[in-house]
């Protein structure tokens, strides 16, 4: 499958998030529609069922208050990654989802670590979002949002590669 990567420099910092990640014992995707959607469909599609398998986790599609509180359980005292994923980086769901997850990971690993474990996928000039990224160091880490590619992976590009397929040149192979 041909896919419309922007440059070759944005499927490179693909591959450096992907490493970081697998160094990770899990990741939480954060996002709510399609920026969580899109994720989790590419992952369950192919993904052998009922295999031992990276754990991805996914927050900020409800308020559910029980569920964040299941997940922060079944990350506790893990080294996991999180991808948070907004255009706009100001909808309710996947910001209170954030806030939770940061305010573990910031309890517990250095600013030069959270470099290395928190992705942000968001626009590339304006937000809620971008703001709070820059002002937490996270500038290194960010992977802009292409939202003209609307197909197969659109803004969902850093949880793919740690489940198991890896991008090569222009298309997404599996591992």
């Amino acid at each position: 499958l041909d896919l419309p990567l922007a440059s070759k420099d944005l499927l490179g910092s693909l591959k450096d998030a992907a490493e970081k990640i697998r160094q990770s014992d899990a990741l939480v995707v954060v996002g709510i529609g399609g920026s969580y959607l899109g994720s989790r469909a590419v992952i369950e599609s192919l993904t052998v069922p009922f295999s031992p398998a990276f754990p991805v986790h996914f927050a900020g599609h409800h308020l559910d208050a029980g569920y964040h509180a299941a997940l922060l359980e079944a990350l506790r005292g893990k080294k996991y990654s999180v991808n948070v994923i907004s255009k706009s980086g100001t909808t309710t769901e996947p910001g209170v989802a954030f806030r939770f997850l940061w305010g573990d990971l910031t309890r517990r690993f250095s600013k030069a670590d959270l470099r290395d474990l928190v992705f942000v996928t968001t626009d590339a000039k304006k937000g809620g979002l971008r703001k709070l990224a820059g002002a937490a160091g996270l500038d290194r880490s960010l992977h802009f949002a292409h939202y003209e590619f609307r197909v197969f992976i659109r803004d969902e590009r850093v949880p793919q590669p740690r489940a198991g397929f890896a991008a090569a040149e222009n298309r997404i192979d599996m591992l």
